[in-house]
């Protein structure tokens, strides 16, 4: 019963934060206005592979850049403590499966500076990118209605969603959902 009362203070503390995160990053009135109005909308939404991000150096980096692997992205930030219990395990993966196709990304819904310090501090081997009300965007496309962080999705190599997870992802999971998706192809 303690592990349900845990899960459901993570998530509420995940969707405060991201909620603070979007009322101090001003995206809350510029979601209303007229002119971001067709940014967000959903007649035609974009494919995944499509959407881009910043990376550490300020260069947008399109997520079709990783065609050729299958694409694990994780939404995190600096602030989620959950989301930063997952890194070492997404490092663990990323070194066991880089050689069979498997590229993680992390997407960071943080400031740069934040994101930036932590990468100093941490050792990450596989991209980090920023965004802000974009983020928030691509999590709902993908599936994340509620904007909680951690969320993570793996996507096919042709941008084809295979799976999505709410919450922190267990290693023996991930890697079995890796595992699962490596003989699928």
């Amino acid at each position: 019963m303690k592990s349900h009362h845990f899960l459901l203070f993570g998530l509420l503390a995940s969707v405060f934060g991201v909620a603070g995160y979007l009322i101090k990053s001003d995206f809350l009135p510029r979601i209303a206005a007229p002119e971001d109005a067709q940014m967000f909308s959903r007649e035609q939404p974009r494919p995944f592979l499509a959407w881009e991000f910043q990376d550490l150096r300020g260069v947008a980096r399109p997520l079709s850049a990783w065609t050729n692997d299958i694409v694990v992205i994780n939404f995190w930030a600096t602030w989620c403590p959950p989301c930063l219990r997952e890194i070492p395990l997404f490092v663990q993966l990323q070194d066991r499966y880089k050689n069979q196709g498997v590229q993680f990304i992390g997407v960071a819904l943080d400031s740069e500076v934040a994101v930036r310090e932590f990468k100093e501090a941490t050792v990450v081997n596989y991209p980090l990118l920023l965004g802000d009300a974009d983020v928030v965007r691509f999590m709902e496309v993908l599936g994340n209605e509620i904007g909680a962080l951690p969320f993570t999705v793996v996507l096919s190599r042709t941008g084809e969603l295979l799976y999505s997870h709410q919450g922190e992802w267990e290693l023996v999971d991930a890697e079995k959902e890796l595992m699962k998706t490596l003989k699928d192809l």
